[in-house]
């Protein structure tokens, strides 16, 4: 069971993060997505089959997050607000969601 994390920016660089909620394990990774149908990040999904998938608010209209929502209708996804994804660190920023 897991619980995924995604970013994405202008240049189509994609940060994931997986999190096996029964271990604790954490996978991170970061690449960059050549695909117009965000090929990459779905075979990414697949392989995590996530329950929940948290995306930035920013991205709430972006293709990535169409496809997302389209592809895994079993899981769950929540936008939370960009801030709370603090690049400069590469830690999550504490604050109420």
């Amino acid at each position: 069971m897991f619980l995924v994390s995604l970013i994405d920016n202008r240049a189509r660089e994609v940060g994931f993060a997986a999190m096996n909620l029964r271990s604790s394990d954490i996978f991170l990774t970061q690449f960059v997505e050549n695909s117009t149908s965000y090929s990459n990040t779905c075979n990414m999904l697949n392989v995590y089959d996530p329950v929940e998938i948290i995306i930035p608010n920013t991205l709430a209209a972006s293709k990535i997050a169409l496809t997302i929502s389209q592809t895994f209708q079993n899981a769950k996804t929540t936008y939370v607000a960009r801030k709370l994804y603090n690049e400069t660190k590469g830690d999550y920023v504490n604050s109420s969601l």
